[in-house]
């Protein structure tokens, strides 16, 4: 496999990973009511809950395996995620692990400074300090994320009880129909990763999600009503995606047809609701020179 479509996968992968990792609620409900709600109206009731938590602690595991012309490329990607909503501070720890190519560890922190929101990066041991702006942050927000995510969860049907740190929790599969990719990816901030590889190509991010399959994913609500995990199954849709990016890069469609994913999962866990242990932004961050988006 080409250097050139590496390049454009993990570009793609990458884009896909972040937006969908940061990814990444105070009232309760009894037993009787629940029994009473349909999983919309549940699933309704822990997005309020979970956009509403004071702080929430995620770990986003992200795997993808693919193949073409007898050529094994794989990810795994691991984030653990702190974030405090008000005032608004995070960290985030991200591992990501490509097939031959080796693994990459990146550490990094938002904060208040100045009445700014910061972004402190450290990558091979360099800090680098940026503001963003609410836009810029969008995909690094896992509440938010993880509300548009439920929002965007159509046919929800409960399918059981699972134990989901230590706890019991309800089980809720559905799926993000195949029409409504485009509107649920922009929303959390993937059109914007998407931006540089599409750049000069004559195609839009909505072309890019069009004709896609429908995204499967799994929900698990605890008895407190908050979503405690949550899973999407994204195989199908990233075989469409990758195809039509080695397209882009000159690949005929002949040949984009042998790329095979066999696998392209992500899940999310969510725990320590209202109760994360708080942190510092490290002084070494904060002195760092700040830098241009």
């Amino acid at each position: 496999m080409k250097v050139k479509f590496y390049k454009k996968a993990i570009g793609c992968i990458l884009a896909i990973t972040m937006a969908v990792s940061m990814a990444a609620c105070n009232s309760s409900t009894t037993e009787g009511e629940t029994a009473a709600l349909t999983p919309e109206e549940i699933i309704q009731s822990a997005e309020t809950k979970i956009q509403e938590a004071t702080s929430v602690e995620s770990e986003m595991d992200m795997e993808i395996v693919m193949s073409m012309t007898g050529q094994n490329f794989s990810m795994k990607t691991n984030s653990i995620m702190s974030v405090f909503a008000e005032p608004l501070k995070a960290k985030m720890n991200t591992t990501v692990d490509v097939s031959e190519l080796g693994s990459n560890n990146v550490e990094m922190y938002i904060g208040q400074e100045d009445g700014k929101t910061m972004m402190y990066t450290n990558m091979m041991g360099n800090w680098i300090k940026q503001e963003i702006t609410q836009e810029q942050m969008t995909p690094y927000d896992t509440q938010q994320s993880m509300v548009k995510y439920l929002d965007s969860s159509t046919g929800l049907k409960e399918v059981g009880k699972e134990e989901v740190n230590a706890e019991e929790a309800t089980k809720y599969e559905g799926v993000i129909a195949r029409d409504t990719l485009a509107e649920t990816m922009q929303s959390v901030g993937t059109t914007k990763n998407l931006e540089a590889l599409l750049a000069g190509i004559d195609m839009t991010s909505d072309q890019l999600y069009e004709g896609l399959s429908d995204v499967k994913v799994a929900v698990w609500i605890n008895a407190e009503g908050y979503p405690v995990k949550y899973e999407m199954d994204m195989t199908e849709m990233t075989q469409g995606l990758m195809r039509k990016v080695m397209q882009t890069s000159g690949v005929s469609a002949q040949e984009a047809a042998k790329l095979d994913v066999s696998t392209a999962k992500l899940s999310i866990i969510n725990k320590n609701i209202n109760n994360v242990t708080d942190f510092e932004i490290p002084e070494e961050a904060i002195l760092a020179t700040e830098a241009s988006l």
